[in-house]
């Protein structure tokens, strides 16, 4: 749907890798509100970014297509850095209580509270991106 749409307009959307799709999204470059406007387009169909049990899924499931690499720890935008961080540091905390020792014999607790803390990352994400801190 995007491509007949800008293949209209001159513009050619190469989706072969990460780095042609980049690529394709400069050429139109000179009108930055255009730019932002097929970038958004472009992206928004691309899966949410989450916190995963990488032991869960087999290796292709979680490869990162924008950063075109097998194996990441985190995300890029710095408010997910900060996300990322939170996570760390209640993984540390959580390490220290008796629920980690449980998951020594329950593994399935593991992807549960991974899933759990994810989801709490992500609405803190879109928390503090919003204006003013409000979604």
């Amino acid at each position: 749907m995007l491509e007949p749409l800008l293949r209209t307009l001159g513009l050619g959307l190469d989706v072969s890798s990460s780095k042609a799709l980049a690529d394709s999204l400069d050429q139109a470059a000179d009108d930055s509100y255009f730019n932002k406007l097929i970038r958004i387009l472009a992206t928004r169909c691309m899966t949410q970014a989450v916190y995963l049990c990488s032991g869960d899924l087999t290796p292709p499931e979680f490869l990162h297509y924008g950063l075109a690499a097998a194996l990441y720890t985190h995300f890029t935008s710095p408010i997910r850095r900060y996300a990322e961080s939170l996570l760390v540091a209640l993984l540390v905390r959580h390490e220290t209580t008796y629920i980690w020792k449980l998951q020594q014999t329950h593994s399935y607790m593991e992807t549960d509270i991974c899933s759990e803390l994810s989801s709490m990352c992500m609405c803190l994400v879109v928390h503090l991106s919003s204006p003013c801190g409000y979604a």
